[in-house]
């Protein structure tokens, strides 16, 4: 079905609604904020955003043969952020946009021949988190028909990226960002399951593999992105804790996880004030990535990047969600160091526009 097809059989659906689902964030809390406070919905609008509407399906992300994942999908994944954002506030015709474009995706089977081998998973995974929250978003202004379309695709590629490698990728933040993804998606779809797995491999991550320093072996070994994948880890993490928190499991409750969860956030924020902290597991330099020199850690997650994206969007999470004022105070620091022009946060690993789903409004 064409895309021109797929904007008049819209007109035509009629919209079934349903109840809001639990995101990482609370949907219909976050709405009355937005809507009542306007100098905070520029944030979700994200005013110099450009984007393009008009995007091919892509049938399938590839794997490399040098160090990092295929970007073809990147016009993709950041159009499907602003415009999930720009739906939160309120936009009509973001909302109906967005419904668009997922379902002219869906029905091309977009993504669904992605071989299955660890680095284009790792591409997928990072186009379907900010896909399935931005969906969850509208989900509940969706035509019946189309709900069927997209949940269907979803629900194929949500399980295509359940799946092991056995090899190293099934302990490191390959696996947390799969689990991020089935702990949102097990509240779209209502699978209590994929739920407890995400729950489980948080309390796995957070318990059994994490050193008693609050680091991750598999990450820290990283040479000079070190630091770097220990926050994209984090970011997961965060994702996770708090998407199963507000479906009714606050794994915070749990003695061990929240033990874990302090250690790992204070190991990253003093590393970043400290490098030397992590340089003695740095130094053994597997895959370090464009650097071979581990005492000087890449520290360009603190900067914004390609398409204005910001890997440290989850920080503004991580805040809110922090029971220990220690670290709240910490991460408030860290995000005021980044200049105003920078904001919102917008990134995939976070799921979207952070700014917009958990800064500026208490809520």
């Amino acid at each position: 079905m064409t895309y021109r097809a797929i904007l008049i059989s819209s007109v035509l659906a009629v919209s079934v609604p349903v109840a809001a689902v639990a995101l990482p964030f609370n949907l219909d809390q976050r709405r009355s904020l937005i809507e009542n406070a306007p100098e905070a919905a520029s944030y979700c609008m994200a005013p110099n955003a450009e984007i393009t509407l008009d995007l091919a399906p892509i049938t399938a992300l590839e794997p490399t043969d040098e160090y990092g994942s295929d970007q073809a999908a990147q016009d993709f994944s950041w159009t499907v952020m602003v415009l999930g954002s720009r739906a939160l506030a309120g936009d009509e015709a973001a909302s109906k946009q967005l419904i668009l474009l997922l379902q002219h995706w869906a029905a091309a089977g977009a993504f669904e021949r992605t071989p299955d081998i660890h680095d284009a998973h790792y591409a997928l995974k990072r186009a379907l988190l900010p896909t399935v929250i931005s969906y969850g978003i509208v989900r509940d202004q969706t035509g019946n028909s189309q709900q069927l379309v997209i949940d269907a695709w979803l629900g194929r590629l949500v399980a295509k990226i359940d799946r092991t490698f056995d090899g190293d990728v099934d302990f490191n933040n390959h696996r947390y960002l799969a689990d991020s993804i089935l702990a949102v998606w097990s509240n779209i779809s209502r699978d209590q399951n994929l739920g407890l797995k995400a729950a489980s491999r948080v309390r796995d991550a957070l318990v059994n593999q994490l050193r008693a320093d609050g680091s991750w072996p598999l990450e820290t070994r990283r040479g000079a992105r070190a630091l770097w994948y220990t926050r994209q880890s984090l970011a997961s993490m965060t994702l996770m804790i708090q998407t199963l928190r507000l479906s009714g499991t606050d794994l915070l409750e749990d003695a061990e996880i929240a033990e874990g969860y302090d250690k790992a956030l204070t190991f990253f924020l003093d590393s970043l004030r400290s490098p030397s902290l992590v340089v003695r597991y740095a130094a053994e330099n597997y895959i370090p990535g464009p650097s071979q020199d581990y005492w000087t850690q890449d520290l360009g997650f603190l900067e914004t990047r390609g398409h204005d994206r910001h890997y440290m969007a989850w920080a503004e999470m991580a805040r809110r969600m922090t029971p220990n004022p220690d670290l709240r105070h910490r991460l408030s620091a860290l995000l005021d160091r980044i200049p105003a022009d920078e904001f919102p946060l917008i990134d995939e690993f976070s799921g979207g526009n952070g700014t917009c789903f958990w800064g500026v409004l208490n809520g």
